[in-house]
Formats: C-alpha cells, sequence, structure tokens
C-alpha cells in the first residue's frame, strides 16, 4: 500500500518546474479501495531539509494537496519528497509511505528561454578586434560592465546593441564591446559571443588573480546614461538616476549570472571592470575603467560596495551557492 505523489512523476533527471507561488503536490492513495479513506498526513519531509516553512502534521483526505514554498527551492538542485500517512479509520498503525526524487530546473530554463536571444554572432564579427576567435580553456569567473552609450534613441534594447554592433560600423553612436552578453534597459538580452571564447574587454587580471581577458565571461547592460549627437556627454553630471540599471535590466542582471552558474558551470565568481587590475609599466594596479559600471563603483557612489554586495547576494540566493568576489 502507498501513496502517489503528483506532479513528480518520472526519473529525477526530469526538470519539474516551481512556479512563484510554490509547488503544488498532490497526495493520493495508490490503493483504490481508499480512496475515501481519512487519513492523516505525517512526516512530509524535504531534502535538503531547510528551517523555513516546516511543515507540521495534519488530517487531509483523499484528492488534498500542499504547497512547498518557491523559496525552499534552488533551479538547478536535486531533491526528494517523502511522504507518510496514517489511515485514521482504518486498522490500527496502518500506513502508506511513497518518496519522489526530483530536480529543479524550470525558472531560470524558462527565463533564459522566454528572453535570451542565444544566436550568437558569426565569427569574425565586430570592430576593433574586440573578439578574437580564440577559444577560452578555463573560465574562471564573470565581469560586469556597463555601456553608457544607451539612451531612448541610440541601445534600448539588446537587439538593437546587436545588430548594430553585428554591422562593424563605425559611427560614433557605435557602442564597440567584447562582450559576450549584453542586457538591454528593457531587460532583453542577446547572446553575442560564445561563452568559450575569449574577448577583449578588461585588460588586466582579476581580483583573483587570473587575466579578465582570458579567462571570464563579460556582461554589458544599457544604461540610460545622456548622450549628445550621439557620444556620452562628459559634461552631465554623473547621478544614481543616469547610470544605475533599470529594475528590469538589473533583474535580468542577477538571473543571467545566475543562469550561467548554474547551468553553464561557470565558477561562483563575480567582479567589475573597475576591480579588474592592470599589471606592469606606469598603469600597474591601475584599472582601465574605474567608473565602470558605475553603478558598482566607489569613486562614483559611497554605498557602491554595499550595492555590489547586495547584487552578489540576490545570486547567491537564486543560485544556492556562494558567489564571492574572488
Amino acid at each position: 500500500m502507498g501513496v502517489e505523489i503528483e506532479p513528480l512523476p518520472g526519473p529525477p533527471t526530469d526538470p519539474v518546474s516551481v512556479p512563484a507561488g510554490g509547488l503544488v503536490v498532490n497526495v493520493r492513495s495508490s490503493n483504490p479501495v481508499n480512496t475515501v479513506l481519512e487519513w492523516v498526513l505525517r512526516d512530509v519531509t524535504l531534502y535538503p531539509n531547510s528551517p523555513d516553512n516546516p511543515f507540521s502534521e495534519g488530517t487531509v483526505f483523499e484528492g488534498s494537496s500542499f504547497v512547498i514554498p518557491s523559496s525552499r527551492f534552488v533551479d538547478g538542485h536535486e531533491y526528494s519528497l517523502a511522504v507518510r500517512a496514517t489511515i485514521r479509520n482504518g486498522a490500527p498503525g496502518e500506513e502508506m509511505w511513497d518518496s519522489k526524487a526530483f530536480r529543479v530546473g524550470g525558472n531560470l530554463l524558462e527565463w533564459a528561454d522566454e528572453t535570451m536571444d542565444r544566436n550568437v554572432l558569426p565569427a569574425n564579427t565586430g570592430v576593433r578586434g574586440n573578439r578574437t576567435d580564440h577559444p577560452m580553456d578555463n573560465i574562471t569567473g564573470i565581469v560586469l560592465h556597463h555601456d553608457g552609450g544607451a539612451n531612448h534613441t541610440t541601445f534600448r534594447t539588446a537587439d538593437m546593441f546587436k545588430q548594430n554592433w553585428a554591422s562593424g560600423r563605425t559611427d560614433p553612436d557605435v557602442r564597440r564591446s567584447g562582450y559576450h552578453f549584453v542586457i538591454g534597459q528593457d531587460g532583453s538580452v542577446s547572446h553575442l559571443v560564445p561563452i568559450n571564447e575569449r574577448t577583449i574587454h578588461a585588460p588586466g587580471n582579476t581580483p583573483w588573480g587570473e587575466s579578465a581577458n582570458s579567462s571570464t565571461v563579460s556582461i554589458g547592460f544599457l544604461t540610460p546614461r545622456t548622450m549628445v549627437d550621439g557620444r556620452p556627454n562628459d559634461n552631465i553630471q554623473i547621478t544614481p538616476f543616469n547610470t544605475r540599471p533599470y529594475p528590469a535590466t538589473y533583474d535580468a542582471m542577477v538571473k543571467l549570472v545566475a543562469y550561467l552558474i548554474v547551468h553553464h558551470d561557470v565558477p561562483p565568481r563575480v567582479t567589475t571592470h573597475s576591480r579588474v587590475l592592470r599589471v606592469g609599466g606606469s598603469v600597474d594596479g591601475t584599472s582601465s575603467s574605474p567608473s565602470c559600471p558605475p553603478v558598482f563603483a566607489p569613486n562614483r557612489f559611497t554605498d557602491a560596495e554595499q550595492r555590489f554586495d547586495q547584487f552578489l547576494s540576490e545570486v547567491s540566493a537564486l543560485a544556492g551557492v556562494q558567489v564571492t568576489r574572488s
């Protein structure tokens, strides 16, 4: 005698999508004779277990369901749900039980399917040699950039940026880059260059001691910095309003970094262009772009370090691993 746990059929390798409202689990008897019996649901345990939102013993009826909050799950991780029930008006001690192993794989995968343009650009596409067409044999982390040339009249979406960059134009308003991914002001995402290809995006070494250009995935996001005649106007005061990413952009940044860590095995290390330091000569120990991105640059905002820590904390929660700066 046992119970059936739905919607967890299939092998553990099949990913289960967990809606924002939580995973609705239906428990029913596998024996048709017991379809009308009242029973007590006991020992509902989710492994790995969490002290949050514990389940308590309660009286349920055939066909009833309960919800496991989405906060209990991390995308890409494996879980096991065990259920034991005692029939209340059956033979004393008569029990039903079952367990199911499953992998959560819906949240970030569905987001990527719905949001990301995965069609990378052909080899030798781009300008200024920012594409190397050389393999990146060992990915060690992620570097964040901003593209301050974006405003409402230039590149608001990732696709607008991608198409202009792909054209190889040299117009002043074409923002040239070595990004593997670009995020639009609307939260759209375009994959520009395969993540296993080196790009030129941040000369120098990361805080963990590796060459950024040779070993990191580069993500650029479009910010609403004011433009004049297609160029960034350096005479306009840099403020939180015109340099911080829009909410949709920030949300996509968190999800894209978590997605790369969970589903592409990118090590959970993240830094910014401003924290990549050059080596040798008169520029030793300096950044080639100390304000990139301004939202996380201490030379722009006094709370930049706290905001960067908050960003890493949000990525950590979504990826289910501790994401660090080094």
